[in-house]
């Protein structure tokens, strides 16, 4: 298998465990609360907890380490890791709080990131969510020792950026002066999303599911943090700036509904492709009635965020005309062209006149 770890000996004691029982037991959440406190002022921690491809396994087994290569590797037993992308952080002597979890052992794996270094120290703790005496409700991370580094920009961290803190966005400057059209925090969800066949093509008769049944929310870019916009006089173009809780993908596109007051069905689609053939994506026009969409203008996406811009004269309406009259649906939609299907989520409805002017 190629690697992109380097491994430090280490000795594992051998210890006959139940798997069975020292893993969280199933059937809902109990309710118990862990503490997880990063325990090095100069370094966040990027962890994930019960990640795919690793809960289950016997941490205290002498092969355990091999499956953590192996996880972070991009591979477990011969099969693909299904993605684990949404890392949680803690910040330098900060903590956060595991809630909700069920009894019994669990997982968390992670990392030390640190700037302008090629490798990152993995750090593999269980922790326990039980009753009684000895219910220890605080853990501490510490950076050393280090047993295995990961290569950045290999493997599961591919993806990675460090900016899904809880903390805050990393906005661009340029963008800071510019207000929220709409934020999204890192819990919300939409109730429910629309699945459909490509064959048939996007929008034609999906189904509406329950949220808990998609497979591709929060996953590539679906699922938003921050959008803003502004109608540039100047420039004579409307700007925006998108960010996602995870990296966009090629998979992913954004839609903009637009509608007019009164209108049940809306004559105008405005596509965002983050991302084409790995490069730059950019931004089409739909119009009903018409198979192809016109090319209007680029966006340029960095990790989990993109800016673009459209000029008012590739637009079919006239801009001074724009205002609460005129709305969007906001969507995210995520293609599966293995599979041939689509999912969509309905996230948010903005106001034409809720975007800043700028002149």
């Amino acid at each position: 298998m190629k690697r992109y770890f380097f491994i430090f000996l280490m000795v594992v004691p051998l210890i006959v465990i139940n798997i069975s029982r020292i893993f969280a037991e199933g059937g809902g959440y109990n309710g118990y609360s862990v503490s997880l406190i990063n325990g090095d002022r100069n370094s966040s921690f990027y962890f994930l907890l019960d990640p795919v491809g690793l809960y289950g396994s016997n941490p205290y087994s002498p092969w355990f380490y091999e499956r953590v290569l192996a996880f972070f590797d991009g591979k477990f037993d011969g099969e693909t890791v299904a993605p684990n992308r949404e890392f949680r952080v803690i910040q330098p002597g900060k903590s956060v709080m595991l809630e909700n979890l069920t009894r019994g052992v669990h997982l968390v794996v992670g990392f030390f990131y640190i700037p302008n270094v090629s490798l990152y120290p993995i750090k593999v703790t269980a922790i326990r969510a039980w009753d009684g005496e000895g219910f220890e409700k605080r853990y501490v991370i510490k950076r050393e020792p280090v047993v295995i580094n990961a290569r950045a920009g290999e493997g599961i961290l591919r993806d990675f950026t460090p900016m899904a803190s809880s903390i805050g966005e990393s906005i661009p400057p340029r963008w800071l002066s510019v207000r929220s059209v709409v934020s999204f925090s890192l819990g919300f969800k939409p109730l429910a999303y629309l699945k459909g066949s490509l064959l048939s093509g996007v929008g034609s008769n999906p189904r509406e599911e329950s949220i808990d049944s998609a497979k591709y929310w929060n996953y590539d870019g679906t699922a938003l943090r921050l959008v803003k916009a502004c109608i540039d006089y100047t420039s004579r173009r409307i700007g925006f700036y998108i960010s996602a809780r995870n990296n966009f993908s090629e998979n992913v596109s954004i839609f903009l509904y637009v509608y007019e007051k009164g209108e049940r069905l809306n004559n105008y689609t405005v596509e965002i492709k983050p991302l084409f053939r790995t490069k730059n994506g950019m931004i089409l026009l739909w119009e009903r009635g018409k198979e192809k969409p016109r090319y209007i203008g680029m966006v340029n996406t960095n990790g989990n965020y993109l800016e673009g811009s459209v000029k008012f004269s590739s637009l079919p309406v006239n801009i001074d005309s724009i205002g609460n009259d005129v709305y969007f649906e906001l969507d995210t939609c995520y293609f599966d062209y293995t599979r041939n299907l689509y999912e969509e989520y309905i996230l948010a409805t903005i106001k034409a006149g809720d975007i800043e002017v700028i002149k």
